[in-house]
């Protein structure tokens, strides 16, 4: 048990374990063992090159000093501005039987994979807020185009059922055009029958024929383009009905979508959290 121990054999012992503690942590880890004024021994990490050799003297402004002073264990993030390189390292002092402090083992870790992760899960989160704000806008257009589709689809249809009732005043009126022609045809035979005295009336009844026979022509052709303006519109019905439900559909994915994104942006902002503590 380290209670048990005089603290210089505590501190021995650090100084001989200490070259091999590296094997146990990650590469970019530092490792010291001081008394409370000098460096007894000092192992850097790949990345973490400090002007710190053996018998170096402790500076005043570290928390190894701190640790001396306070018989407390120290911790700090040391910025990289100040050895060219960011690490989280901790001091804990080594006490007698007294409490009195006899030493200190440092441990340092780099902060380096923690700045990336923390920026990578930044960057992250922002492409994703981005991406999430593109789908939803998306998602909100095809929404709107569902509704105008719909709108159109109704005027069709309203359109539609106006053609069809033109469709009936052009039947009543084919009808009133045949029985005109009926009308015209029974005036002739009574003015041929009446002889001379019928003939005025003749030349009427031979216009009410030609007029009812051209009532009757326009009336087909009107007819014939009403049909053929339907048949446009029920086409055009169809393709909106189509069109609507392919995006009435888009708009559903995307909103899936979005929601999906959502739930992994919530994802990153929890590990941007986290990294920020590690």
């Amino acid at each position: 048990m380290l209670e048990n121990m005089e603290p210089d054999s505590i501190l021995e012992s650090f100084n001989k374990l200490i070259p091999y503690l590296k094997y146990f942590f990650e590469p970019d880890s530092n490792f010291a063992v001081t008394n409370t004024e000098k460096f007894l021994n000092y192992v850097q990490g790949e990345n973490m090159r400090a002007e710190v050799e053996p018998g170096d003297p402790i500076k005043t402004n570290g928390i190894i000093y701190k640790a001396i002073q306070t018989g407390e264990i120290q911790s700090d993030v040391i910025p990289k501005e100040r050895n060219g390189f960011a690490f989280k390292a901790v001091a804990v002092p080594v006490k007698d039987n007294q409490g009195k402090v006899s030493g200190v083992i440092t441990v340092g870790k780099s902060l380096e994979k923690q700045e990336q992760m923390y920026n990578l899960s930044l960057n992250l989160s922002t492409a994703l807020q981005q991406i999430t704000t593109a789908v939803t806008n998306i998602a909100n257009i095809a929404q709107n185009i569902a509704e105008i589709n719909g709108k159109l689809l109704i005027d069709t249809q309203e359109y539609t059922e106006e053609i069809g009732k033109t469709k009936e005043i052009l039947q009543v009126l084919n009808s009133i055009s045949s029985k005109t022609n009926i009308l015209g045809l029974n005036a002739a035979i009574e003015a041929t029958r009446a002889g001379d005295a019928g003939r005025g009336f003749k030349i009427v009844a031979e216009e009410i024929r030609k007029l009812s026979n051209l009532s009757t022509e326009s009336i087909g052709k009107t007819k014939g383009i009403l049909e053929l303006i339907k048949e446009v519109f029920d086409n055009f019905s169809i393709d909106i009905s189509k069109s609507n439900k392919m995006t009435q559909e888009q708009a559903s994915t995307l909103q899936e979508i979005a929601a999906s994104l959502e739930k992994i942006n919530s994802t990153s902002y929890v590990l941007e959290k986290m990294a920020a503590k590690v």
